[in-house]
């Protein structure tokens, strides 16, 4: 079961696919037939997102709580895991005025702000802000184009 498909923001002939079986399919419509996989995590992937701003930078989020930060020139591991979910991360989405600042919203009904920018500093200090409180799972993450401010939808 695919469950979600994104394009490449840098390329229009690149897109990528995850789902159920923990992979990340790459295709490139120049090659027809190839694919390029990425066992990305060990539980389902349930979003990929492409960084607007940083071509390699993709991160993927998972049934497993975490998010994982990836190098689309060496997907051989993960850049960095992000632990702050409870329960499955469901979406997922970049900030569109800087490349370091990631939201994230999953089953455990928070929305997760992460700074990359602060990775290393410290264990967990890349999460700058939780907001929780809500009373049903997170499944849409958008960031306003105008102010870069994070709004959401709960199902």
């Amino acid at each position: 079961m695919i469950h979600d498909v994104q394009w490449h923001p840098f390329d229009s002939n690149e897109i990528a696919a995850c789902g159920a079986n923990s992979y990340v399919f790459f295709y490139d419509r120049r090659r027809p037939g190839s694919r390029l996989q990425l066992q990305a995590h060990k539980r389902p992937v349930f979003r990929i997102a492409f960084n607007p701003i940083e071509r390699f930078l993709f991160a993927t989020a998972s049934a497993d709580a975490t998010v994982a930060l990836w190098d689309s020139r060496n997907t051989t591991r993960p850049l960095h895991s992000l632990f702050g979910h409870g329960a499955a991360v469901r979406c997922l989405e970049w900030n569109p005025f800087n490349a370091g600042v990631l939201a994230s919203g999953g089953e455990d009904e928070k929305v997760c702000i992460w700074d990359l920018n602060r990775v290393g500093s410290g264990p967990s200090e890349e999460l700058v802000f939780v907001h929780g409180g809500h009373t049903a799972p997170i499944s849409e993450i958008a960031w306003n184009p105008n102010v870069g401010v994070c709004v959401l939808r709960i199902s």
